[in-house]
């Protein structure tokens, strides 16, 4: 945005996969003047620069918080994610908790704004953990096989996907009895900077969406998107009922747990 405009209702999307040099200006058009995107394999060079042109107004698109490469400790995850490329991968291997640290160091160098952590060890993530707060760079990303509250205590700050809500706030179609238990979850999480992102329109990568949206409308609401992700050539869409579950949303609102919301879409 142009320093000396402003941008009414503004909205941002926590999480959105950009894996292009994308026509920004779209964002805006569309109301989103932020986005965050974890795990990409545009080079952070070149994100520095598109970053610096919006700043400057020489290109218009929303704010951009980025993080590179995730890091996970599973190198076949790595090599499937980035389909055979090591000039700019999306994901980084590693396999100790020094390395951990040291990636952590070495994106931080390249101007990451976060490390994002996808499903690592608990030994993994709570080394990356650890030298983020050494260096002061947050660490957002999957949740590791450790309790929820346990990770937000260690300084996970986003924690992704709505199948990561924490379990003391009830599962799928929940009945709303876990509101003390959620309330409880909710005070911590505030009082660590602990967020949960979730996906209640997509589901997660823009292929599984609530069963009330037809196919037509799908088309529609993802025109901008590269054909091969689109409905009409990509395939029949995922319906999933556990995103129209009102009673266990309506009790992570009442437990006031902090939440953002993304899309998880390419």
């Amino acid at each position: 945005v142009h320093p000396d405009r402003s941008v009414k209702n503004q909205n941002a999307d926590a999480y959105i996969g950009i894996y292009l040099d994308w026509p920004y200006w779209l964002f805006l058009a569309n109301g989103v003047t932020g986005i965050r995107n974890p795990g990409t394999d545009v080079p952070l060079a070149r994100y520095r620069e598109i970053k610096r042109e919006i700043a400057s107004g020489s290109r218009i698109g929303p704010r951009l918080i980025v993080s590179g490469p995730h890091v996970n400790d599973n190198c076949e995850i790595s090599r499937r994610f980035n389909n055979g490329s090591t000039v700019y991968p999306i994901a980084v291997c590693i396999s100790t908790p020094d390395e951990a640290r040291r990636v952590v160091d070495s994106l931080k160098a390249a101007g990451v704004d976060f490390i994002k952590s996808y499903d690592t060890a608990p030994e993994i993530f709570f080394a990356l953990a650890d030298e983020g707060r050494r260096i002061g760079i947050p660490v957002d990303g999957h949740l590791s096989p450790i309790p929820d509250t346990v990770a937000s205590d260690s300084g996970h700050r986003i924690i992704d996907h709505w199948y990561h809500l924490p379990k003391a706030c009830g599962s799928p179609n929940s009945d709303g009895s876990e509101l003390e238990a959620c309330r409880a979850v909710a005070v911590r999480w505030r009082r660590n900077g602990t967020w949960n992102e979730v996906e209640p329109a997509t589901g997660g990568g823009g292929r599984t969406w609530p069963a009330r949206v037809t196919d037509a409308e799908l088309i529609q609401r993802l025109r901008y998107l590269p054909a091969a992700f689109r409905p009409d050539t990509f395939g029949p869409i995922e319906r999933d009922s556990t995103l129209e579950d009102p009673v266990r949303f309506t009790l992570v609102q009442a437990a006031e747990l902090p939440i953002v919301i993304g899309t998880d879409t390419p």
